[in-house]
């Protein structure tokens, strides 16, 4: 690849990338990865990650819970709570957070828009009788664009 080609390729990902506002708190943490980007909230033992897949890799999405120190176990679901509203979250093999059926993939972005508001505060995960409640600040300046795997 050309220099010029890399040059313009970093500029336009950071362009594109969203940011806090001045003084806004964000309780997201986004690590880029060579095929895309870990976006992850946790408090104490338990935590809830999201894989966005670049593109260029094929994109789609994935992720992981844990309330407790306790994964998922394979073919389950999780609801989350954000803003009033509940969206079922299917665990497949190996209790891997899966977006590749229709009422999976429509669940996740309905979430993944929900995540991006700006004035949502907390998220509630909830398994069997296992609730956790993660602070959730920060989205819409953290959180960039993910597709469901339905989508790619």
């Amino acid at each position: 690849m050309r220099f010029d080609a890399i040059v313009l390729s970093v500029l336009s990902t950071l362009v594109a990338a969203p940011s806090l506002a001045a003084g806004e708190t964000a309780d997201w943490t986004a690590v880029q990865k060579a095929t895309g980007t870990v976006y992850r909230l946790e408090r104490g033992d338990s935590y809830f990650a999201v894989t966005c897949t670049d593109s260029k890799y094929g994109g789609g999405a994935t992720f992981d819970v844990v309330l407790k120190g306790v994964d998922s176990k394979q073919h389950t679901e999780t609801q989350v709570f954000a803003d009033g509203a509940e969206y079922d979250l299917r665990h497949g093999a190996l209790g891997v957070g899966v977006t590749d059926c229709a009422d999976c993939s429509k669940a996740f972005l309905r979430l993944w828009d929900a995540l991006r508001q700006r004035d949502l505060q907390w998220i509630e995960l909830k398994r069997g009788q296992t609730t956790v409640r993660l602070p959730a600040r920060g989205g819409g300046g953290v959180l960039g664009d993910c597709t469901s795997d339905l989508q790619r």
